[in-house]
């Protein structure tokens, strides 16, 4: 089966982590993503805890994480009754 790149996100700390973990084992860090992943999905263990992230900062200005917000402070126009 061929292999698809793909791309996520994620701050420099935690990449630096995660590419120490996977040399620890021997891996790249594709492989010890895609190992990682595997596992959780295929185990049928239903036990993963989800972390919550803070927001990501590119070039000072902090991101929403890609949540979209339309008309934010957005002045109607017309009188106010």
């Amino acid at each position: 089966m061929p292999r698809i790149p793909c791309a996520f996100s994620c701050s420099q700390d935690f990449l630096e982590l995660v590419d120490q973990r996977a040399e620890s084992l021997g891996m790249t860090r594709s492989q010890y993503i895609v190992q990682v992943i595997r596992q959780d999905l295929l185990t049928g263990q239903r036990n993963l805890s989800i972390v919550a992230e803070q927001a990501a900062v590119y070039g000072g200005k902090i991101t929403n994480s890609g949540k979209h917000k339309k008309n934010r402070g957005a002045r109607t126009r017309g009188k106010r009754k």
